[in-house]
């Protein structure tokens, strides 16, 4: 008999109930109305499908990369700004303290927008479909395209009723194909199978003990992401290189060179993804990151001794923003979806996107008196955070993919278990008699345990 049977611990976890979704099949088209169900992608890429994509990834990236890395250009200008408008209204520069805060206010406050979109996406989508609510949320915050990857398939997938349609006329020109028929019914028969699945709240989601280890996982990345320090990089970019002892003149070209690294690892990370899995991707990124941060404080404490350390600390900075765009700037997403079936995953968006952008502005908010207050070592704070992330993520979080939703809570509950028995036996008080226990001792044992 093993430990686990000896102590009343089960020896596997319960097998949970098949998910509906679970065996549905990839079904696509050739483009001349031939199905392809399950194996690898075939097809072809129309242009109305690519033109769509592309004008909504760089119409949602085009705004927020702006907001995000743009600002710190004219840092100085805005500075000057402030003083000279609150010298002209009271006869007095603004001192150090309350420049730094108005700012930092200045640099921080678009992600409060991000904030509102993220709660209010999930309604609008589960009231009026991913279309309507992606062009409201990215009217009114800019959010919702990146909330709803599916916005660039115009046609509602929910609601192609009849082949003369107009959604069905709009998926023909994206499919490329005159014969849609079997589209169409596929797309009815989701959206039977989806009218029986009831979706969750925020706070029903959060009260669901058997999705508790993923919601707490989707909250860990997504507030990691940003926590991670990333934002204090983008933001503040120029005044890092210049106390890293960068010439100015020379800081704009520094930072394109960065901006084409994170595209270039954008890339990489976008075609390693499906082969290597989600998993290795975060905690390289985040190691990466978290050694690169301190790599910072170390370049910031030696550049007066040695000059050369100048150009190390913008390699760290490099290796920061290259880390983090290879892994951990997409995989979250991923996760999110991956981890809950259609019923949780509304709520859980909400979550992490919310935790997101608040994280986002908490750190290019307080960034600056970090900087003040802790110097070269305000660095270390954010290598604590994400070797921290990483430590999670290596502990708790399996890889997704090609597993099923079924698959991955099945590794979740096995975790569950093996995580919590500690905590149970704890409360075993005594062992009596030959290795009976008292009933004293079993009080407050889940009946999972006993």
């Amino acid at each position: 008999m093993s430990q686990a049977e000896r102590l009343g611990l089960p020896s596997s976890p319960p097998p949970l109930p098949p998910s509906p979704f679970s065996d549905r099949g990839l079904t696509l088209t050739d483009g001349k109305g031939t199905r392809h169900c399950g194996g690898a992608i075939t097809g072809r890429l129309t242009f109305p499908l690519l033109s769509v994509t592309l004008l909504v990834s760089f119409g949602s990236s085009t705004l927020y990369g702006y907001n995000l890395a743009v600002v710190n250009a004219p840092a100085a200008s805005i500075k000057a700004f402030y003083n000279a408008t609150w010298s002209q209204r009271y006869g007095h520069g603004l001192a150090p303290g309350p420049l730094t805060l108005l700012y930092s206010l200045t640099v921080s406050f678009f992600a409060l927008g991000g904030l509102l979109g993220s709660v209010l996406v999930g309604v609008l989508v589960a009231r009026y479909g991913r279309s309507w609510g992606s062009r409201s949320c990215w009217a009114r915050t800019g959010t919702g395209p990146s909330s709803c990857p599916w916005w660039s398939f115009l046609p509602s997938s929910s609601s192609c009723c009849c082949a003369a349609s107009p959604r069905a006329r709009a998926l023909r020109r994206f499919l490329g194909t005159a014969d849609v028929q079997d589209e169409i019914e596929e797309m009815r028969e989701e959206q039977r199978a989806l009218s029986s699945v009831e979706t969750l709240s925020v706070w029903q989601l959060l009260r669901d003990r058997s999705v508790r280890w993923q919601t707490l996982s989707v909250a860990v990345v997504n507030a990691g992401m940003q926590l991670s320090g990333i934002d204090a990089i983008w933001f503040y970019t120029n005044t890092i290189f210049k106390d890293a002892g960068i010439p100015v003149p020379q800081i704009p070209y520094v930072t394109v060179g960065t901006g084409a690294v994170e595209i270039i690892a954008g890339l990489i990370g976008c075609v390693t993804v499906e082969k290597l899995g989600r998993r290795p991707l975060v905690l390289a990124g985040f190691c990466a990151m978290g050694l690169c941060s301190a790599g910072i404080t170390g370049c910031r404490l030696l550049q007066a001794a040695l000059p050369g350390m100048r150009y190390v600390a913008v390699a760290c900075v490099v290796g920061i923003i290259a880390g983090f765009c290879t892994g951990p700037a997409g995989v979250p997403f991923l996760l999110t979806a991956e981890l809950f079936t259609q019923a949780h995953r509304p709520a859980a968006y909400i979550v992490g996107g919310s935790l997101n952008w608040l994280s986002n502005f908490t750190v290019g908010f307080v960034f600056p008196f970090l900087q003040m207050s802790a110097g070269a070592f305000c660095y270390l704070f954010f290598c604590g955070v994400c070797l921290l992330v990483a430590i999670y993520v290596y502990l708790v979080i399996p890889e997704t993919k090609n597993k099923t939703f079924v698959e991955i809570s099945q590794i979740f509950a096995a975790r569950r278990s093996f995580l919590s028995a500690p905590a149970q036996l704890i409360r075993m008080m005594k062992l009596s008699g030959y290795g009976a226990l008292d009933n004293s001792s079993l009080e407050g044992l889940s009946p999972q345990l006993l």
